[in-house]
């Protein structure tokens, strides 16, 4: 939903990022929990908010910044997780 993005946000995920994202969390099958970790912060201007993603082989932290007030997504990335 491009509307749940920012400009910037809009302006980084092109078509060939998305299709990138695609790629490399298919073959991890279907999501099968988000757990919200901690807190939201802010950081940079931008509020942070960190999830575990979870999938049956692996799991990955997502980091979520938004804009204060509107709630549009500025940056989101994926990561490898390990506790």
């Amino acid at each position: 939903e491009r509307a749940r993005f920012t400009d910037n946000g809009n302006f980084y995920f092109t078509p060939a990022v998305l299709a990138d994202y695609r790629a490399s969390l298919a073959p991890l099958g279907p999501l099968e929990g988000i757990t919200a970790l901690g807190k939201p912060g802010l950081r940079g201007g931008l509020t942070t908010e960190r999830y575990l993603l979870s999938f049956a082989s692996r799991k990955l932290l997502a980091v979520v910044r938004r804009e204060p007030g509107s709630g549009r997504i500025e940056q989101w990335a994926v990561y490898p997780y390990s506790n």
